[in-house]
């Protein structure tokens, strides 16, 4: 019988942005495979044949039910064979070093990791003296070391962790010198070494070994097709890897390569079922990342999709489920549908609620999905709702950070979030306490380990935010300032992997400056932060609305202060002096506005621009059309505290600007919680000359006009587009259009509305054409009725 250690396979990789701390991000899990234990068959042989069978058929149910998804049960077993063990072996024999191992997984793995300890520093004790006088005990050895690594790692002495993984890998290194079969157990403690270089925040150094394990895997697998899996991993942690450093277009070719690979190993093979999901849950991460979030949806539902299936038959894929339920919420509200991903959220809660009453191992797993639950229902709306899952999450994870350091970066995190959502219900001052409370213990954590100073850094972003929702604005600016020193000095370091962060650091210190009234010192936040997202834009469409949205704060940032100063005077509204003349569109042009939506919290400042039109007036009143992302913020759900409407005037002399008016949303309809449609709001202070465009009263058809401000080529502009298709839900226009065109008229040829414009979503390859989307006019209707 061929015997595996129980070592790294409980090792998991994480994928998630590092400083995303109001919600979780539940990334990709991919576990690490676990090397033999020996390569001497005649030495294995020897050993076993002094044990009795019936104890080996003991090792051999412990380690089936293991892989059934049932931990307890095994090490019940494996402890039946340690009271054998203790009776009848010495000290020092190898198939006590063996059990020890066991029992050190399995504690593990019913989360006992404290008590998994003991055995698993007793087998390196063990195999060590054993290897002095028979260098056959090496590899055993560098296994026991793998284990006891992660077992530190798993206790959040992750400085520790690095001893024994470099001295596993130096052995297997030299003992591949001379046995070429020591290989794959080589880069897979390679790849461990990497995993451990990442947690203490040496990223850069995590890439060789990474990349060394990736090109073993890779020769081996050349010739033995039993390593395509092994590859397919390595090929997978290299994805990970590349993103922690900013590399992010480069992490998808290896990961769409593991997904490749492992696609085919599951074509003939169902057991590579599992390993196909993990791989094609990583592409949805990493397709994220870069921008391409519609077409992350696809490989999350695929792989949502076989972990169901999987877990019907074997519970031990039940945890993954779980997983990929969180990811499935996470990639649903990343696309605007956010009610959809409440269903994943709480099931993945309640699969976990199940998995944690038996077994305390997967208490920290159920922590993370409770967080997920009250970040999905903050989005929709349900904020009140959000603070008991949210209040759970903190409290298991204050239990367990009692025991296990491990769980104390969950625990500020959870903290973190606690008083985000205090803050959101408007108890302000009790989100001081666990903001606070989190920020100190960051500054515990990094002492010792540089991988939490980014999590240190966005804990004093977050408790900036909380100080100027108590109006304690210097104190916000103080936390701002040391906010910036951390992200730049990790910038220096890791350049891709922080200086989004940095700028975004950077744009809160110019929103507090303005706050404080240092107009000059705003304006140089927002300049160095726009120098820093240009390139991170133009290489990923994951930056260009926060480029975009850091703009529109410099640009209100001079009108303001050009105004105060009286370097600007506002055109009167009813000025109408520079209006193009002769052009048959300026009555349609005048009827649409540019809206400027001001948010506060996480997003402070104007946020992302967006076109309104007048579809009704009453004298003196008015009422414009929207499509409700535009007021509302797409990260945090909240709606904007300000909305002003600028006016079309036509091309303005320097020192002159656009007049505005006020939107009044308190006035409109009734806003929905979540969910996106067009949406009617009052306006005041329009010239008499601006009038309601007319709604179609017959079916869009033909060329259709679009008029709004869409970031290129600028407000106002007028395009024309062949109308592809028409639902009961959508118009589906033949072109694109950049983000600031939500909201904008669809008009026939004989200018009447016939839909609003809410998206034009990125190109994918099951969508290859550009396209724009509008709410047809019958959905205007139904909101003007009333």
């Amino acid at each position: 019988m061929t015997r595996r250690f129980p070592n790294a396979s409980t090792a998991r990789l994480l994928s998630a942005p590092l400083a995303l701390l109001v919600a979780l991000p539940v990334g990709a899990l991919e576990r690490l495979p676990a090397p033999e234990n020996r390569q001497d068959a005649g030495l294995l042989a020897q050993v076993n044949s002094e044990i009795p069978p019936e104890i080996l058929a003991l090792e051999k149910k412990a380690s089936e039910l293991y892989g059934r998804g049932e931990p307890q049960q095994a090490l019940a077993v494996i402890q039946q064979v340690m009271v054998w063990v203790n009776a009848n072996l010495p000290s020092n024999a190898p198939y006590r070093a063996s059990s020890q191992s066991w029992i050190g997984l399995l504690l593990s793995a019913v989360g006992r990791r404290q008590e998994a300890l003991a055995p698993r520093e007793e087998a390196v004790k063990i195999y060590r003296e054993l290897a002095k006088t028979n260098p056959a005990f090496q590899g055993d050895l560098a296994a026991s070391l793998t284990n006891l690594g992660i077992g530190y790692s798993e206790l959040g002495r992750r400085q520790e962790a690095l001893a024994p993984i470099e001295e596993a890998v130096k052995i297997y290194r030299e003992l591949a010198k001379t046995n070429p079969a020591y290989l794959g157990v080589l880069a897979a403690s390679l790849t461990n070494l990497g995993v451990r270089y990442s947690e203490v925040g040496r990223r850069q150094e995590a890439l060789a070994p990474t990349e060394e394990a990736v090109k073993i895997y890779s020769e081996l697998a050349k010739t033995n097709p039993a390593y395509l899996n092994d590859l397919a991993m390595a090929l997978n942690n290299m994805g990970v890897r590349y993103s922690e450093v900013g590399r992010r277009q480069e992490a998808l070719a290896p990961t769409e390569e593991a997904v490749k690979i492992r696609r085919e190993l599951a074509r003939t093979n169902p057991a590579f079922l599992g390993d196909l999901a993990a791989s094609l849950n990583n592409m949805g991460v990493r397709y994220s990342e870069v921008g391409r979030r519609q077409e992350a949806l696809a490989p999350t539902e695929e792989a949502l999709k076989i972990y169901r299936e999987l877990a019907k038959t074997n519970p031990a894929f039940l945890n993954d489920l779980a997983m990929a339920l969180n990811n499935m919420g996470v990639r649903y509200s990343e696309v605007g549908r956010r009610q959809e991903a409440l269903a994943p959220t709480e099931e993945a809660v309640k699969i976990r609620r199940e998995l944690a009453r038996t077994n305390p191992a997967f208490l920290g797993d159920l922590a993370a999905s409770l967080n997920n639950m009250g970040v999905r229902y903050s989005e929709v709306g349900r904020r009140q709702e959000a603070l008991a899952p949210t209040e759970e999450a903190l409290k298991i994870y204050r239990e367990l950070a009692k025991t296990n350091p491990a769980f104390l970066n969950d625990l500020a995190m959870a903290l973190n979030n606690m008083g985000v959502r205090y803050s959101e219900v408007g108890r302000r001052q009790e989100a001081l306490a666990p903001t606070e409370e989190a920020l100190k213990i960051y500054r515990e954590l990094a002492k010792t380990n540089p991988a939490f100073l980014g999590y240190l850094a966005a804990a004093l972003d977050t408790l900036g935010e909380v100080y100027r929702g108590v109006g304690r604005q210097q104190e916000a600016l103080k936390v701002a300032e040391e906010s910036i020193t951390n992200f730049r000095r990790l910038s220096k370091v890791n350049p891709g992997g922080y200086q989004h962060l940095l700028a975004y650091s950077i744009t809160t210190r110019g929103v507090i400056q303005q706050d404080l009234g240092q107009p000059e010192q705003a304006r140089d936040s927002y300049e160095q932060a726009i120098a820093i997202y240009r390139p991170l834009a133009a290489s990923n469409l994951a930056f260009q609305a926060d480029l975009q949205r850091i703009k529109n704060n410099l640009d209100e940032l001079n009108r303001k202060e050009g105004i105060r100063t009286g370097a600007k005077q506002v055109l009167p509204a009813t000025n109408m002096s520079y209006l193009p003349q002769g052009d048959p569109l300026t009555p349609v042009k005048r009827a649409v506005v540019l809206l400027w939506p001001t948010f506060s919290g996480k997003n402070a400042g104007v946020g992302l621009l967006g076109t309104g039109f007048v579809v009704r007036r009453q004298g003196d009143r008015a009422w414009i059309v929207t499509a409700l992302h535009v007021v509302r913020d797409l990260e945090s759900n909240a709606l904007a505290t300000k909305v002003e409407a600028e006016l079309f005037t036509g091309p303005l002399p320097a020192g002159v600007v656009a007049p505005r008016a006020e939107v009044l949303l308190s006035q409109g309809t009734a806003l929905p919680a979540s969910g996106d449609e067009p949406i009617v709001l009052e306006v005041r202070g329009l010239p008499p000359d601006i009038q309601a465009l007319p709604l179609a009263t017959t079916p869009a058809q033909g060329v259709l006009m679009v008029v709004g401000h869409p970031s290129k080529p600028g407000p106002w502009t007028v395009v024309s587009y062949p109308l592809l298709k028409t639902t009961d839900q959508a118009l589906l226009l033949d072109g694109g259009l950049d983000p600031g065109a939500s909201g904008s008229p669809v008009l026939s040829a004989s200018r009447q509305v016939v839909g609003v414009v809410y998206d034009s979503p990125e190109v994918t390859k099951s969508r290859p054409i550009p396209q724009v989307w509008a709410f047809p006019v019958k959905a205007l209707k139904a909101k003007m009725a009333p």
